[in-house]
């Protein structure tokens, strides 16, 4: 079937000349396929970052269909293809700059009444900071800072001495009673 196909092939004329030999056969048949694919997050991996799995479902689908409309004459061909796609809402939540905080005064984004949980900054987020500034105020933390600025490396306990920019420098600012000093 197949040499005969090739000597057919071989034996047609340019088309240029308006003389054609040869058909190849199947042409006048119905011809067509239909396909799936289908993605579920119950067999996906989580990736390293993430906390949780993704909820893809993704189902896309379709198929394609051919034949004759005139035997040896007219012919149709159509495809079609279908995509659903369902998951979960990410986890985020948008905000809009206030005019506060377009003057820079984050003080009411930063309250408890806004955050639930305390936003932590870890000492190799900080140390990329170009300087730092650490503010104390209140006598009850004279000792504390002593210890801190003073005293022996410890930053199992003091996590405060782990703070060292690597483009600039940390700036104190104490009030009198944090600097261990009596006001006169």
């Amino acid at each position: 079937m197949l040499l005969r196909l090739a000597k057919r092939l071989s034996a047609a004329r340019a088309p240029e000349s308006g003389q054609t030999q040869g058909k190849s056969p199947g042409t006048n048949a119905i011809h067509g396929n239909l396909f799936e694919y289908t993605r579920n997050y119950l067999f996906n991996g989580r990736s390293a970052t993430a906390l949780v799995r993704d909820s893809l479902k993704q189902n896309q689908f379709g198929g394609t269909v051919g034949g004759a409309i005139i035997r040896n004459r007219l012919f149709y061909f159509g495809g079609v293809q279908g995509t659903i796609k369902k998951s979960n809402p990410a986890n985020q939540q948008g905000y809009s700059m206030t005019p506060a905080m377009m003057n820079g005064d984050f003080s009411v984004v930063t309250s408890t009444a806004c955050q639930t949980k305390a936003i932590v900054l870890t000492a190799p987020f900080v140390n990329k900071a170009h300087n730092v500034l650490v503010c104390v105020t209140g006598a009850g933390k004279a000792k504390r800072v002593s210890e801190v600025l003073e005293g022996p490396r410890e930053p199992e306990r003091l996590p405060i001495q782990l703070i060292a920019p690597t483009a600039g420098a940390i700036v104190w600012l104490l009030d009198v009673g944090a600097a261990g000093m009596r006001e006169a």
